[in-house]
């Protein structure tokens, strides 16, 4: 009788002992199943009879010792984190009419001397010549004033199959802008100014039964003067030609800083030669006699004595270097609002570029310099 009632007894606490280190390893395992939990220390527990399990305290090995390389949000670099004043000098580059300008444009550059800022225009229509050709072109240095000729443009009266900058006054006409200075504001040297952008947009608005042929723009590469009897096929041969088929939307043709002369304020003695030559061409084939539509925008600053108001200008090398650094890399084939948007969507890429960082090292930097 003694053997049969320790038996039971024996199986009892075999099985007390089981469910004891069961319940041990369940409750060790959901202290460590959450990932990254240093300590977890969990509740005791009870068995069937009431006892208490006490559980030991699990420490968990960090997958990732350098705390450092955590993840954290990183702003995107875009178009959203420039200054103002870089993205209006980014717009006066790419579309310098667009109703996104906060204001008047300055080169974001080092030298930030107060300045009168302005942005003459010049708009009208030309027609293509007898022998199928006709074109606008604009100096974008010379609408800074208003008495001498900053552009031409071709009449129906037009015979010639080539280019021609000379200006005669029956079939070549002679363009002039609405600025507020005449030749003699400049001629004193008490004045100096300098191009922020300009821009030459044309469109076709004749019938649609008579629209053929092409606009071919063109920007000189270095600012100069375009070659003059150039054919439309040497025009094209240039790589800066953007080229496309006649119809009715704005397209354009945009000034873009070529050397260090261009991002600086120009003195007068320089005045006799950039009103003898064109910058800035649209060169259109077609049907003799059709009418396309121009305007030319363009953003200046000035400084010197006899300003009627200067404003602040800014200073912002990276958002400059950003700004000038799109413009360049992207084709401008379009219109002047997908140009802008192109320009835009660069913005980034440009901005990684200028800093010479990732998002990451910009971010870390200006902890450090916060710090």
């Amino acid at each position: 009788m003694e053997i049969e009632n320790k038996v039971p007894n024996r199986r009892a606490r075999n099985q007390a002992r089981k469910t004891k280190k069961q319940q041990q390893n369940n409750n060790a395992g959901n202290a460590i199943r959450r990932r990254g939990a240093t300590y977890q220390q969990t509740k005791p527990n009870q068995n069937a009879n009431n006892n208490v399990i006490t559980q030991p305290r699990r420490i968990r090995r960090l997958e990732n010792i350098n705390r450092g390389t955590q993840k954290m949000r990183i702003p995107d670099l875009s178009y959203k984190t420039m200054s103002q004043c870089a993205m209006d000098y980014a717009l006066a580059l790419s579309n310098p009419w667009s109703p996104d300008l906060s204001k008047a444009p300055c080169v974001p550059d080092a030298i930030c001397l107060p300045s009168y800022k302005f942005g003459p225009i010049v708009k009208g229509t030309f027609e293509i010549g007898n022998d199928s050709v006709g074109y606008v072109g604009i100096c974008s240095y010379g609408m800074i004033q208003n008495d001498k000729a900053c552009g031409l443009k071709t009449n129906s009266s037009f015979t010639n199959t080539v280019y021609d900058q000379n200006i005669n006054g029956s079939s070549v006409l002679a363009l002039y802008s609405n600025s507020p200075y005449s030749n003699a504001d400049f001629g004193t040297g008490s004045k100096q100014y300098r191009v922020v952008g300009c821009g030459l947009k044309v469109r076709y608005v004749g019938s649609n039964f008579n629209k053929s042929g092409r606009m071919l723009f063109l920007r000189e590469p270095n600012n100069g003067n375009i070659q003059n009897a150039l054919t439309d096929e040497q025009i094209n041969a240039y790589r800066e030609t953007v080229t496309v088929k006649t119809d009715n939307k704005w397209h354009c043709v945009t000034y873009t800083p070529a050397t260090s002369t261009d991002l600086g304020y120009i003195k007068p003695d320089l005045f006799p030669v950039i009103f003898q030559y064109i910058n800035l061409l649209c060169f259109c084939t077609g049907k003799p006699g059709e009418i396309y539509e121009f305007a030319s925008q363009a953003w200046y600053e000035v400084v010197g004595s006899n300003l009627p108001q200067l404003t602040r200008s800014h200073v912002d090398p990276i958002g400059m270097g950003a700004a000038l650094q799109s413009n360049t890399e992207v084709t401008k084939d379009g219109t002047p609002e997908s140009n802008t948007s192109k320009v835009m969507e660069n913005i980034g890429s440009a901005l990684k570029d200028v800093t010479g960082l990732s998002p990451m090292g910009l971010l870390q930097e200006g902890v450090k310099m916060i710090l």
